[in-house]
């Protein structure tokens, strides 16, 4: 999901446009359309494969590595997810997130 992720940042982003600056995509209106798209396509994809996950292979890096990652180094299912804190010392991981259903009673309480 991460190609089509990025190549829709760098097709509406062009040459020069917001879509295209991690540091200023946010304030392009689109951006939030475009993540919602993804947190669905993810969704989807889930409720289709509720076996699958990633695998914990020597191929799994992220080989540009992240503001806040290494290059080359591998990515599991408990890579925290930095910046995003889970609570003062802990960060969110992928593992921790897997089921969206789960994670409602978070961010919707009654």
């Amino acid at each position: 999901i991460e190609i089509v992720h990025n190549s829709v940042h760098c097709s509406l982003g062009r040459k020069g446009g917001h879509m295209r600056k991690s540091d200023i995509a946010a304030f392009d209106p689109i951006f939030f359309l475009h993540h919602c798209n993804l947190d669905r396509l993810t969704a989807i994809w889930q409720a289709i494969n509720p076996n699958a996950w990633i695998e914990d292979s020597d191929k799994a890096t992220f080989t540009e590595g992240t503001f806040t990652e290494q290059p080359h180094k591998k990515l599991t299912g408990s890579t925290p997810l930095t910046p995003f804190r889970k609570s003062e010392t802990e960060f969110w991981t992928s593992d921790g997130v897997r089921y969206v259903f789960n994670l409602m009673s978070i961010f919707f309480i009654c």
